[in-house]
């Protein structure tokens, strides 16, 4: 009976041993996870502050996205604004530069009219310029009457000088020293000039200027020329070679 309550007085401190050696361990278990529960607070805390930054810069960076997006949007505002004003210029440029070309072809076209009309008439009158002098010493018979009784009959030795002139193809290629007769030469090899109703003037100092206008529909044919004779000097008009 004695080793009985032995045994049972063994079991019971075996048992409180274990009891004793669990609530040991599960106290260390507890304090193991206050500490870890600790650590992760910790841990948590940092987390959070992290994550706390991290939200700010997002925000941060949602504003600056944003400005950039209004940025951007005004620059691509700006620059349609710029292209439609210049497409505007262009086209404003490109209409005034018609107006100057279709101006410059409407001058272009009067002055080639005014140019044809010009070297028409000066073709026509031959008014190309040459001057020709010449110096020649010769006597005349010159008669004058000094009252209703007498006459007086002399010789006077002049010095005459001759200028003529012409511009386009009709010249004066030869004219009398004393006046009797002039010659219009077509210097042209191929064109015929109208010299029709073309004036011939000579002008001597203290005279009275002798105007003589061609007859209408005269034609000085190429490479021939005219004979014009003052009046009463017993010369016929004529063209020398071809005739009219």
């Amino acid at each position: 009976m004695e080793s009985w309550y032995k045994l049972k007085v063994s079991e019971v401190q075996g048992s409180a041993n274990r009891s004793a050696l669990e609530s040991n361990y599960q106290r260390e278990e507890v304090k193991r996870m206050r500490d870890n529960i600790g650590d992760l607070r910790g841990k948590l805390g940092d987390l959070e502050n992290k994550n706390a930054l991290l939200e700010k810069e997002v925000q941060t960076l949602n504003y600056q996205l944003t400005d950039d997006q209004r940025q951007y949007e005004q620059a691509l505002n700006d620059r349609e604004a710029t292209l439609r004003r210049m497409r505007e210029e262009c086209q404003t440029l490109v209409a005034e530069l018609q107006a100057l070309l279709d101006t410059k072809q409407i001058l272009d076209a009067e002055i080639a009219i005014y140019r044809k009309m010009l070297e028409g008439e000066e073709s026509r009158v031959g008014l190309r310029q040459m001057v020709e002098q010449v110096v020649k010493t010769h006597s005349l018979q010159q008669q004058e009457d000094t009252d209703s009784t007498r006459n007086v009959r002399g010789e006077v030795s002049t010095k005459t000088t001759f200028q003529r002139s012409a511009k386009g193809n009709v010249t004066i290629s030869e004219c009398d020293p004393t006046g009797k007769f002039i010659t219009l030469e077509n210097t042209h090899r191929t064109k015929d000039e109208n010299v029709g109703e073309c004036k011939v003037k000579r002008k001597l100092d203290n005279r009275r200027e002798i105007v003589y206008t061609i007859p209408a529909n005269v034609t000085l044919r190429a490479g021939s020329s005219l004979k014009i004779y003052a009046r009463d000097q017993g010369g016929i008009h004529k063209e020398a070679s071809p005739s009219l």
